[in-house]
């Protein structure tokens, strides 16, 4: 299931969830799989309908559909009659009498085009109809009289094609498990083939939806599942999006790696399916980016678990609460920490899935995951001190974050920071969430952060100091974890060098409540460590300490600090300091950064304008085809040193960059250069809507940008 992402115009509830109807396949009364996340009571399957029927009326009070429908169909011999009667229309197929909730194909011809693996479904009347403008074949290439195939309806096959070829060939998925069907159309599906139906469901604010079937074998976790794509994808339902193409693959990638899910362990913890499904997009479509629209809400809550899935109430939901629920989806930035960081890998995420089943407890993803990480003497405890750390400089060039240099231009701000608490106050935090303080300089050359987490309380603790701005800052990270607990100190020096301190304190603690498990309320596990009790406190150093060993790598600085612990009832001694290694360039720690002029709001505006306005003129002047070899001989005129980023997107695409960086006031010169995947979209030489995004951030002052949408002829 996926929420609205930000900044664009927030997307309402799109769908992915589902379970065939019992009647078409016997699974009423059948075997509920052994996940922790499944409650066999009568009480839990009236939830679960009650559940189903609110998500499918657009009600957001009835949370994630995938696991209400799930939770609906291994619970529903539980039900009475007249339950058992709701239940089976609301879990029933397309193209089965009276469809599911959303779609239906009753009463109209079911038209059927496959490849070798996969079917698409499709009407030729009715709401539910694709365009039938039939002009190419089935590879897009133009011929008379078409193939006999709606256009939409072979681009749609050629995009399942190459989501299979990279999820299932190239990353080694499990095949989704075959529903065992034998029809055609107008039964339970395609032989041989996975089967998506195409629907007019775009007008619900639904992009698609995958939905598990049944198990195969009986019993198991491995279920058989279908889709349902929308029918056009047109702007009018889909604003954020000027081409179709893109939202067909984003969905596509992403609904597919749910069938993925399916087949390989039904019961998975919701946050880890939403954050690889999400994650799963960019490795099929590296180019589009789709996945960064839910770092700027993500980036709101960082003390808000990245395992909670929130539902929001029924209506009136704050902005908070819709963060909240939008968090699982941006939580796929840790699934790129974790492939991209270590040594895992893709190969590594999708073996963590594999090892999902035979977790403690069953289908605990953190346990699959250190599965896969303790080889390399890590854990996600371990990582996400370090990832929690990272966010707090998460935008400068040498963060290591996936997609870092688009960050700005979709508007990705700061994680937010919070004011440290008054001395001898403590402050609650949950299981793998965390918090930044802004650490005020007093002009003192040294701080020290003094933290006391709970006994037993998993934890880490850093004080990260950024030299120069944002983007192209170096950061220094002096962090220790805490591993049981107790009082952790760490120590950075140098402070009249930095722009910017800050503290980082994170409950990395993930250790379940085995005898309460599964909490449906809280839609995650019942965490030992939760609401643990933090004292913080930042000041300048006092004591003679060693601040530790040193590990630099390309610009960014990290410390590991000697951690001073109190001595606790369990004797508990204290973490081993890191050993010192050294790549790439020397520590920053301590340097001086020259004091520029602090440039104004109005300053940097007006020469931004006049930038803007300049290449809208030439591109409206020269069309498509100028903008697909680049905008060369380009000039700024810079208010003062600072760095101007220009960036042009087209559907949801970056499709042309120039960057130029001013030492001064003056002219600087710059060229827009296209991507690679900008040339191939804009090769179609019809007309384009873009969207020029322009900022200057100055080494002194506050960061500016501009955005102008336009229309380009061919």
């Amino acid at each position: 299931m996926r929420f609205g992402r930000g900044p664009r115009r927030p997307r309402a509830i799109a769908v992915t969830g589902g379970v065939l109807g019992a009647l078409a396949i016997g699974l009423a009364g059948a075997a509920a799989p052994a996940g922790a996340a499944v409650e066999r009571t009568h009480a839990a399957a009236r939830d679960a309908l009650r559940r189903v029927e609110q998500a499918t009326t657009g009600d957001p009070a009835g949370g994630d559909l995938t696991i209400a429908l799930r939770d609906l169909a291994a619970t529903r011999s539980e039900l009475g009659p007249q339950d058992t009667a709701k239940a089976n229309g609301l879990l029933a197929r397309p193209s089965s009498t009276g469809g599911d909730e959303f779609l239906s194909y009753a009463g109209r011809t079911e038209e059927l085009t496959c490849s070798t693996r996969f079917c698409i479904h499709w009407v030729t009347t009715g709401p539910d109809a694709p365009s039938l403008a039939d002009a190419k074949n089935a590879a897009g290439v133009a011929v008379p009289g078409g193939n006999g195939v709606p256009d939409y309806v072979d681009a749609m096959l050629r995009e399942f094609e190459t989501v299979a070829t990279k999820e299932n060939t190239d990353l080694q998925w499990r095949a989704p498990v075959s529903d065992g069907s034998t029809g055609a159309v107008g039964g339970v599906g395609a032989s041989g083939q996975f089967d998506v139906y195409i629907g007019d469901i775009g007008d619900d604010g639904v992009f698609g939806y995958a939905a598990p079937e049944t198990a195969s074998p009986a019993n198991s976790v491995h279920f058989s599942a279908y889709m349902a794509m929308d029918n056009d994808y047109s702007p009018a339902e889909f604003p954020s999006y000027d081409d179709y193409l893109v939202p067909l693959q984003v969905t596509a990638a992403h609904e597919y790696n749910h069938v993925l899910q399916f087949a390989t362990d039904v019961s998975f913890d919701t946050w880890i399916g939403e954050a690889t499904a999400t994650w799963m997009e960019d490795q099929v479509y590296p180019d589009g980016n789709d996945w960064i629209n839910y770092l700027p809400r993500w980036a709101t809550i960082p003390d808000y678990p990245i395992t909670t899935f929130f539902t929001p109430p029924a209506s009136g939901a704050t902005q908070t609460e819709i963060s909240q629920a939008n968090k699982v989806y941006g939580s796929s930035l840790f699934v790129h920490w974790l492939a991209d960081r270590t040594t895992l890998g893709a190969d590594g995420i999708r073996q963590a899935w594999n090892a999902m089943e035979t977790a403690t407890p069953e289908d605990y993803a953190v346990d699959a995951l250190d599965s896969r990480l303790a080889p390399l003497s890590s854990s996600v405890s371990k990582q996400f001190g370090a990832f929690a750390a990272a966010t707090a400089e998460w935008r400068t060039a040498g963060s290591g974050f996936h997609d870092q240099p688009l960050f700005e231009t979709y508007g990705v701000p700061d994680v937010t920071r919070s004011a440290l608490p008054a001395t001898g106050a403590t402050t609650p935090l949950d299981h793998l969430a965390y918090r930044l303080y802004a650490v005020p300089q007093n002009g003192t050359g040294s701080a020290r952060l003094t933290v006391t987490a709970p006994v037993g309380v998993a934890s880490s603790i850093a004080l990260v100091g950024r030299t120069g701005d944002a983007l192209t800052g170096t950061t220094t990270v002096q962090r220790t974890d805490l591993p049981a607990g107790g009082t952790g100190t760490v120590l950075l020096t140098g402070l009249t060098g930095f722009s910017r301190v800050t503290a980082v304190v994170a409950n990395t603690d993930t250790r379940v409540d085995v005898g309460k498990g599964w909490s449906s309320t809280t839609g995650d596990w019942t965490f030992l460590a939760d609401r643990a009790q933090y004292a913080v406190a930042v000041g300048p150093d006092t004591p003679a300490t060693d601040p530790g060993t040193t590990t630099t790598t390309g610009a960014t600085t990290t410390t590991t600090a000697a951690a001073t612990p109190t001595p606790t009832a369990t004797g508990t001694k204290p973490p081993v300091p890191s050993t010192t290694a050294t790549t790439g360039s020397t520590s920053t720690t301590g340097t001086t950064v020259p004091k520029a002029t602090t440039l104004s709001a109005t300053t940097v505006l007006a020469p931004l304008r006049t930038t803007r306005s300049t290449i809208a003129t030439r591109l409206r002047n020269h069309g498509v085809a100028r903008l697909r070899r680049g905008l060369t001989g380009l000039a700024f005129g810079a208010p003062g040193a600072g760095r101007l980023t220009v960036t042009v997107t087209s559907g949801g695409r970056t499709v042309a960059t120039g960057t130029t960086r001013a030492t001064g006031a003056g002219r600087a010169r710059f060229t827009i250069r296209t991507t690679a995947a900008g040339r191939r979209l804009l090769k179609r030489r019809s007309r384009r809507r873009v969207t020029l995004v322009l900022r200057f951030a100055p080494a002194a002052g506050s960061a500016q940008t501009i955005r102008q949408t336009l229309t380009v002829r061919p």
